[in-house]
């Protein structure tokens, strides 16, 4: 089979990445925002009892969880403007099914293999951002100047803001200020 050349240098880029695991711990009790209830939830409802006839008995649970619970990527489907969702496609019966989006969802997003950059708004302020205080575009430009990183088309960035230090105390963790619009239109004018 012929490997292309951008297929090469993809197979090449994987053999020295490093791989990062970004996701939260899932468990009960985790931050969730409150329009997302139920957040994450585990139920056993099948346990090992007493006087089970069986000599083997088995355990086992039912996670019931928001798809917008722990780490998560948002889909194209998530937000629409004017029952609009992203590509001028109408909210309809066709598109918002009861099982799910069958175009614009989380499953339609194919693997994201690219490069990564890490623009550490907590390292260079040298503590969590604070609180309900978006990072703006400057502070982004003023992280990545810093840093010595350039951001380019195609990109993954990354903006770590301290604030996951904060998982395991929900309304601590609730008050981080994220990304302002400014920074997120300064990172789609970079072709992120």
């Amino acid at each position: 089979m012929a490997v292309s050349i951008a297929q090469a240098e993809l197979l090449e880029l994987m053999t020295t990445a490093r791989v990062h695991d970004l996701e939260q711990p899932r468990r009960f009790g985790a931050p969730t925002f409150a329009a997302h209830a139920p957040g994450y939830q585990y139920v056993l409802h099948r346990r090992h009892e007493q006087g089970v006839d069986d000599v083997r008995t088995s355990a086992s649970g039912l996670v019931i969880m928001s798809d917008h619970s722990g780490t998560h990527i948002d889909a194209l489907c998530h937000q629409a403007e004017r029952l609009r969702l992203f590509g001028g496609h109408k909210v309809d019966a066709g598109i918002q099914t009861p099982t799910g989006f069958p175009a614009l969802g989380a499953d339609t997003i194919p693997p994201i293999l690219t490069r990564g950059v890490l623009l550490d708004v907590a390292a260079h302020a040298g503590e969590r951002t604070p609180a309900h205080r978006p990072i703006s575009a400057a502070q982004l430009q003023n992280v990545a100047a810093a840093q010595a990183v350039t951001v380019g088309s195609g990109d993954i960035v990354l903006v770590r803001t301290g604030n996951g230090a904060f998982w395991d105390d929900p309304g601590e963790y609730e008050r981080g200020g994220g990304v302002a619009r400014d920074a997120s239109q300064w990172l789609a004018d970079q072709d992120v």
